[in-house]
Order: structure tokens, then C-alpha cells, then sequence
């Protein structure tokens, strides 16, 4: 067996943690969600990418993200809240955009080899839109130095 034995170890937003449940089965949740996905190219992102969060870092693959952009009821929101679906309670796992660069990078990290999903990005601050994306997208906060000299990891 070539498999390396590494612990695994929980370093998320406990807040959180009660949301990542299943309620119900598999078979409910095909016929009452994963069905509206046939013909739906954006569900069908939605769950793909929900899906196949976690399989990057086993693949040796890159972190990456997309943005729904489109009219208000455009069905974006309910995109997203198919995707956190696959994960746990949608409600409570989907968050807003407006946050500060310490509040997206805990969040990031809770969330690491997971699904992220920020919606509403008009209530983001424009100057901290791309930044922020960045930042979560490559895996890397802001420099920070530490209180005894050098940076905070």
C-alpha cells in the first residue's frame, strides 16, 4: 500500500460547522435539486465545481473560481445555493461580499480544499472586489509582520 497515513485535522469556522449536514438521502436530494440541473448550464457549473472542490488538491490541480454575473433574477443566487447544497444547509454557508480582507481570508481558509461561495457582490467595496478574489483564488492573505520582527505566517 503506497497510501501515506496523514491526520486529518479540522481548521474551520466552527460557527459553521453545524451547516454541513445532509438532510434527507441522495435519491431526494437528485429528485428535488440535481434534476432542475438537465439543460442548465449554470446549475450544471454549480454543481460540478461544488463536486469537484475537494478532488483539486488530490489532483496536484489549482485553486480557481467563477462569477455568475447577470440580471437580478437571473437565477445566480440559486446557483450558488445548488452548489452549497451538495456541501450542507445552503442559507447558512452562503456569504455576502461584504467582509473585511482578515474576515475573507478566515473564511478561505475554513473553507480550504471546500466550496467558498460569496454572493451579492454589490454589496462588496469596489476597490476590494479584485483584490479579494485574488487573494482567495491563489491561497495567499495579505503580509502581515509579527509582533517579535518577521511575518506572521
Amino acid at each position: 500500500d503506497d497510501t501515506e497515513q496523514q491526520p486529518v485535522m479540522y481548521n474551520g469556522d466552527t460557527g459553521k460547522a453545524a451547516a454541513y449536514t445532509s438532510t434527507g438521502s441522495l435519491e431526494q436530494w437528485q429528485q428535488q435539486v440535481c434534476r432542475y440541473a438537465a439543460g442548465n448550464s449554470r446549475l450544471c457549473l454549480a454543481i460540478g465545481t461544488a463536486l469537484a472542490a475537494p478532488l483539486l488538491a488530490l489532483l496536484h490541480e489549482p485553486n480557481g473560481g467563477f462569477h455568475l454575473y447577470g440580471d437580478s433574477s437571473d437565477g445566480k443566487t440559486t446557483a450558488a445555493k445548488v452548489a452549497l447544497s451538495v456541501w450542507g444547509e445552503a442559507e447558512t454557508l452562503k456569504m455576502s461580499w461584504r467582509g473585511t480582507d482578515l474576515g475573507f481570508s478566515n473564511a478561505a481558509l475554513a473553507r480550504n480544499d471546500g466550496l467558498l461561495v460569496l454572493d451579492e457582490i454589490g454589496e462588496a467595496n469596489p476597490r476590494t472586489i479584485s483584490k479579494t478574489a485574488y487573494s482567495v483564488i491563489n491561497g495567499k492573505s495579505k503580509l502581515q509582520g509579527a509582533k517579535d520582527g518577521g511575518n506572521r505566517q
